[in-house]
């Protein structure tokens, strides 16, 4: 049983080919992950946009011919009319236009947050699969010596039947538990897989830590103000202030330009030009998008605040979750986990002498291994709130 559980894990973990750090899967997955390519080509798209600032109104062109003069002769008359707004107009557009550029390019920031955040733990978790399949290892590793155990008695005279039949159960269990986390990282993988975006014929190996180490980590000094999510918002005031300045420019005059050419009694007459100009006869319109548009900046506003304030707690409940695994970790590490140890050789070894019956034996190891679950787990738990953290304050970009 023991060696079809290890078959299982050499097969789980040979089938890769291409080795990948954590750090080394985040880098990819900005660069090949599909909606970080979509947004780069929104981004182009929008910032082609930059150069239709300067564009001007079709130029007229007018033809006229018949009788202008006289009832004999006919005469003909040539014109070429050009519009154009004020020049804070255009002005005011480009400036529109690249704060628009700067609010898409953000997003891929709110995206790239994202990514590193589900890479990190995806990790993680299978970080905590590679250390329950040790436990289930040895777990198996001390079932089949207690079976053994058992078996030796029987077969010196013993009724040993309760413990062959208990350990043979608790065997059956942990395969079916190996089973399971084998699946559950395969399903891992091929997330991992989609957010890195791989062909079906590439394979990685991700190069997993043991989940007991851990980078310093401190909560002084943590910050949410580096949050892409947040800083989304100071570029949606900065386009709304644009569109209110590129309103304003709308009260301004627009230009015209008039060059005309034609004949009188079929004598060519001196080319000459009109000059024009268009003056709004009512702002009321400007005015009432104005308006809105400020009305829309202090919703804006608003919203950055309250967000900002959810941030923060979220912030802040992450803080104390992390103190909570914190003193759990130390808990199993200095009280919980030495003491099953020292519970668990004494048991054992009353165990084999014959001086302690099986049911304490297996009570015991029970305790341990639930203790060394609830570790791991806890664990878990403290990586993926360090995770959450780094979420919230932007750390990986």
């Amino acid at each position: 049983m023991r060696n079809s559980i290890i078959i299982l894990m050499f097969c789980s973990t040979t089938i890769f080919s291409q080795k990948l750090t954590q750090k080394q899967a985040i880098e990819r997955a900005w660069q090949h992950n599909l909606g970080m390519k979509i947004m780069g080509l929104e981004t182009d798209a929008q910032r082609f946009l930059v150069g239709t600032a300067k564009e001007k109104p079709k130029t007229g062109f007018e033809v006229g011919y018949g009788k202008i003069q006289n009832a004999v002769d006919l005469d003909y008359s040539v014109a070429f009319t050009q519009t154009f707004s004020h020049p804070k107009y255009y002005k005011t557009l480009a400036n529109l236009l690249n704060k628009q550029v700067s609010a898409i390019e953000q997003n891929q920031s709110i995206k790239k947050n994202e990514l590193a955040f589900q890479v990190k733990q995806v990790f993680t978790k299978l970080c905590y699969f590679k250390a329950f399949k040790n436990v289930l290892v040895e777990q198996d590793s001390i079932y089949q010596k207690a079976k053994d155990v058992a078996i030796i008695r029987r077969q010196a005279g013993e009724d040993s039947r309760f413990e062959v039949v208990t350990a043979e159960s608790e065997l059956a269990d942990n395969q079916i538990r190996m089973q399971v986390i084998l699946v559950e990282e395969r399903q891992l993988l091929q997330q991992l897989s989609f957010l890195l975006n791989l062909e079906k014929n590439q394979k990685i190996e991700p190069q997993i830590d043991d989940i007991s180490i851990f980078e310093s980590f401190s909560t002084e000094n943590l910050s949410i103000e580096n949050n892409p999510l947040l800083l989304i918002f100071n570029h949606q005031k900065a386009v709304v202030e644009s569109e209110i300045l590129h309103e304003n420019t709308k009260k301004l005059p627009d230009f015209s330009l008039n060059l005309t050419n034609q004949t009188i009694d079929k004598q060519l007459t001196p080319v000459y030009f009109l000059g024009g100009i268009s003056i709004p006869l009512s702002s009321k319109p400007q005015k009432a998008r104005i308006q809105s548009l400020q009305v829309n900046e202090m919703i804006v506003a608003e919203n950055q605040n309250l967000f900002r304030k959810d941030l923060e707690n979220q912030l802040e409940n992450q803080k104390l979750n992390l103190e909570k695994y914190q003193i759990l970790k130390n808990y199993y590490e200095k009280v919980a986990l030495p003491q099953d140890i020292s519970l668990f050789e004494l048991v054992n070894k009353k165990y084999r002498f014959g001086q302690a019956l099986y049911h304490e034996y297996i009570a015991m190891m029970q305790k341990a291994w639930e203790n060394k679950e609830k570790h791991l787990q806890n664990l878990l738990d403290l990586k993926q709130t360090i995770n959450e953290i780094d979420f919230l304050t932007g750390k990986d970009l």
